[in-house]
């Protein structure tokens, strides 16, 4: 039987992959937020979701809007901004 070489690969010679997961930075009840893109709403279950699509880019952001009540009764309306920003 012939032996098979395989040659040494070194990790500087292993290109980078071309998927990245993507990064996102979240806000609590932002103040103020702006983006320029596409929107799809979803009304669910007592629940707004929001999808911007970024004009010019490839970026989604959400905002979850829903009731949350606070312990002496009284429901105010919370919103979670997810925000994907360039690595």
């Amino acid at each position: 039987m012939t032996e098979k070489s395989y040659p040494t690969v070194f990790p500087e010679d292993i290109p980078e992959p071309k998927f990245r997961c993507p990064m996102y930075n979240y806000q609590d009840n932002p103040k103020q937020w702006s983006c320029d893109g596409k929107i799809h709403i979803n009304c669910y279950e007592g629940r707004i979701d929001i999808r911007v699509y970024q004009r010019d880019s490839n970026f989604t952001h959400e905002m979850k809007i829903f009731p949350e009540t606070h312990p002496n009764g009284i429901s105010l309306c919370k919103m979670i901004l997810s925000e994907q920003v360039e690595m």
